[in-house]
């Protein structure tokens, strides 16, 4: 066998192998409990399964496109968590393929291997939401196939691939507006390419770019279309552009305080990977590949940028830098493998490297096997999410449903959207989402007093209310707000059925019927079930 196909078995092999121990531990996690933002998004997909529309049915500043995604993800693999997930696993897996093979256009070389492992290993990090079904990874997704379609297009002069790579860019901010930062990264790498690498005229680069960005805004002005002719194109705009600019950003002082406090969490079990990017980042000086290096200096530096919007830095967010991340480790491997093969042959070279990555990969799927391969649910959301009440709202979604009858609805008094997904109730509003109706903007009041207005005149069968703080995320003061006050008169209506007291040194002790009794107050945080008296 020839040395170069030897090359492509061994890249190959491994990819697939890669693949596989991802498959392996991703299907450990199929019935993860969903976190709140999980949670929101299949709730309002499943909406759109039954034909419902956005803004009409639900509103959120997240563009359409998203919980579009995610319906047809559970058209295909069904409307439970496990069929999210099992989409998800899918979307990974071909991310990750995606990444390989814009890595191999660029070196060609075990460094592809190294850049796709590290994308994989970064992406299963817990605290940055890898083991749930969150929006980040779907940018990511369309970010990995748009770098691949670009990187072939211009080193294979395939003009219309270019194009396609556009409407794939595009995609990433259809389902999240963070995707506008890769789409720019993308317009200026085309523009160099095109004027300093190709040597095209300044006429030419510039109709390009123009075109470029035209077809970025494709899959975006087509459900805009779409949702115009149903009356709802000024909501759209409303959310999705004018909404989020409402939103106090937290101030730099205290997102240095957030970002620091993010870091150490974020880094651990996954630190070597962050210093092989880092590397990466030194690795550009000594390198003659100007080309890879303007490409993947322009993407590392719009990735940063996509996570600074507001300063929240909620781990989920870093997700964004892993696709740069990758790319800086593969380049970094490259570089290496350059300098190898001046002292040893190819292949020995190669040998070595590969020899580095499973080791590296060993280690840490060793430290990390009782997350991986022998995951306990309650200790990894406890350890991520806190005193958040992720599994409580699994577990009290399926006592409801079983006292449920067909028709039944039910209101959640916070921000756990999961509990309406998992119970397959519905909401008597279009205001689901208890942070939007105490988020500070000038038109809160009048979200609070129609989502009053919707509970008193149909009086949900359910009232699940959640005391706790990460549930509401109030901007504004309580005891200032109406909806707060009108909690005991409308709670006056409901008899208590169950609770959950949540501890943070302790397990939830869940009380349901005649057990409550006289029972007092108790638990850090509580989750109140109450059903209407009849």
């Amino acid at each position: 066998m020839q040395k170069a196909n030897i090359e492509k078995v061994v890249l190959y092999t491994g990819l697939a192998v890669l693949l596989i121990i991802v498959v392996i531990i991703r299907l450990n996690f199929l019935d993860f409990p969903f976190e709140r933002d999980e949670g929101l998004y299949a709730y309002f997909a499943s909406l759109l399964l039954e034909g419902q529309l956005p803004y009409e049915a639900f509103y959120d500043p997240k563009p359409p496109g998203l919980f579009y995604t995610y319906a047809f993800i559970m058209a295909i693999f069904g409307k439970t968590d496990i069929g999210l997930h099992t989409g998800f696993l899918l979307i990974n897996t071909v991310t990750i393929v995606f990444l390989f093979l814009a890595s191999k256009k660029l070196w060609n070389s075990i460094a592809a291997l190294f850049s796709s492992a590290s994308f994989a290993i970064l992406s299963l990090g817990p605290h940055v939401g890898g083991l749930s079904v969150l929006s980040e990874h779907l940018v990511v997704f369309w970010l990995c196939l748009a770098l691949y379609l670009l990187i072939k297009a211009t080193q294979d002069k395939l003009p219309k691939l270019v194009y396609l790579s556009a409407i794939a860019f595009g995609l990433s901010f259809f389902v999240k507006q963070n995707g506008a930062f890769f789409i720019v990264a993308a317009g200026l790498y085309l523009i160099y390419y095109l004027k300093w690498v190709d040597k095209k005229s300044w006429a030419f680069t510039i109709k390009q770019a123009f075109v470029f960005g035209i077809l970025t805004l494709f899959p975006t002005l087509l459900l805009v279309t779409y949702l115009t002719a149903n009356g709802l194109g000024k909501e759209f705009f409303y959310w999705v552009f004018q909404y989020p600019a409402h939103l106090q950003d937290v101030p730099l002082s205290q997102g240095w305080i957030l970002l620091k406090a993010s870091m150490p969490n974020i880094l651990q079990g996954y630190w070597i990977w962050w210093i092989l990017a880092i590397l990466g980042v030194f690795s550009f000086m000594p390198s003659k590949n100007k080309v890879t290096k303007v490409l993947i200096g322009i993407f590392t530096f719009f990735s940063f940028l996509s996570i600074l919007p507001r300063l929240t830095f909620h781990g989920h967010y870093f997700l964004f830098l892993f696709p740069a991340f990758s790319l800086l480790i593969g380049f970094f491997f490259n570089e290496i493998l350059v300098l190898a093969n001046r002292k040893f042959n190819s292949s020995t070279s190669s040998s070595i490297i590969t020899i580095v990555l499973v080791l590296l990969m060993g280690l840490h799927l060793a430290n990390e096997r009782s997350i991986y391969f022998h995951p306990d649910y309650k200790n990894i959301m406890k350890e991520v999410y806190g005193s958040n009440p992720f599994i409580e709202s699994k577990l009290i979604a399926a006592q409801i449903k079983e006292l449920a009858n067909e028709g039944d609805q039910m209101i959640v008094y916070g921000g756990e959207m999961q509990l309406y997904f998992y119970s397959g109730l519905h909401a008597p509003t279009t205001h689901l989402f208890g942070p939007y109706l105490v988020d500070g903007t000038p038109e809160q009041n009048q979200r609070q007093q129609a989502f009053i207005r919707d509970v008193e005149a149909s009086m949900p069968r359910f009232f699940v209310a959640v005391n706790h703080p990460l549930t509401w995320v109030s901007k504004v003061d309580p005891a200032e707000q109406e909806l707060f006050r009108w909690y005991d008169d409308i709670t006056q209506k409901y008899k208590l059925i169950g609770t959950a007291d949540i501890y943070l040194n302790r397990p939830t002790e869940y009380t349901w019927g005649a057990d409550l009794g006289n029972k007092e107050l108790q638990g850090d945080f509580n989750i109140f079930v109450w059903q209407r008296l009849d």
